[in-house]
């Protein structure tokens, strides 16, 4: 069986305006976007329905400036040395991401990490067509489908994360590590919470306590 480290994207290995904001604010709809999260948080909508909203106010507009918003990516310091020495120490890297694909696969090639998981646009014509493919909701249970596919001991495998939608995969694996937590639910979950903007740092430590 092999071992893997589950990453978040936004907030973990990069840092700002998550892939979501970053294309709400490049067409200036932060008062939309306010009012689609409080919604959503106040248990009005579903996450599902919740990115269908958003993605309401995108259709018709250019891939293209969607790809403006989004990269090049903000990553935080000497990410790709971190997942350099994960796989060293013999882990599949795995980004789990709840943000857009337009973004994380480049986060993911210029890390250089194994796989990568987030939510796809649709498109047509190269135009948004206000449809999304919600690859990652709930994390644990992709988690759960990779495991199988791949021939994972969650037991021996970890998660790195920062945020509340990171709670149900640190619960699925031996042990999860918050970096710059932004949710206090996600630091009762923690194995160990590290506050740096540097990646290599932080798994370094994380490898000398596992």
């Amino acid at each position: 069986m092999k071992k893997a480290a589950f990453i978040d994207v936004d907030g973990t290995v990069t840092f700002g305006e998550a892939s979501w904001e970053k294309i709400h604010n490049y067409f200036g709809l932060q008062d939309e976007m306010q009012d689609h999260s409080s919604r959503y948080f106040s248990g009005e909508i579903t996450y599902q329905q919740w990115a269908e909203l958003d993605l309401a106010l995108w259709k018709g507009r250019k891939i293209e400036d969607i790809h403006k918003a989004l990269n090049p990516p903000n990553l935080i310091e000497e990410v790709k040395e971190g997942i350099d020495k994960l796989k060293d120490a013999g882990y599949l890297t795995f980004l789990i991401s709840g943000g857009i694909s337009i973004m994380v696969d480049e986060v993911k090639r210029l890390i250089d990490a194994d796989f990568a998981y987030s939510n796809i646009i649709g498109e047509h014509d190269g135009l948004v067509n206000g449809t999304i493919e919600m690859v990652v909701g709930e994390k644990s249970k992709l988690i759960k489908r990779l495991s199988k596919e791949y021939e994972i001991d969650l037991e021996n495998s970890i998660a790195i994360g920062n945020d509340y939608n990171d709670i149900d995969m640190f619960e699925i694996v031996g042990k999860g590590y918050a970096i710059n937590p932004a949710h206090q639910g996600l630091i009762e979950k923690s194995e160990l919470v590290f506050y740096s903007d540097n990646f290599k740092d932080v798994i370094s430590d994380i490898l000398d306590y596992q």
